[in-house]
């Protein structure tokens, strides 16, 4: 589980990524601790972004922010 907080402009980056499958999730108004809570990263995994990256491969993805409803 990788994560970034995007700068004013929305952007973010991660990088050392290995080649693989990947899902991306952007949220807006995340509670704190949800982003590492296994439960509520799977719970939105439908909504992922899917990604697939080969070796030394760099790619400009864009992912909707889905609004993080509250943690419970």
């Amino acid at each position: 589980l990788l994560t970034a907080v995007s700068g004013d402009g929305g952007q973010f980056s991660l990088s050392g990524m290995a080649p693989g499958s990947y899902r991306l999730m952007a949220f807006t108004g995340l509670p704190e601790g949800q982003a590492g809570n296994p439960e509520y990263v799977q719970s939105h995994l439908i909504r992922a972004t899917e990604v697939d990256l080969s070796p030394r491969q760099a790619k400009s993805v864009t992912v909707v922010a889905m609004p993080a409803p509250s943690a419970k």
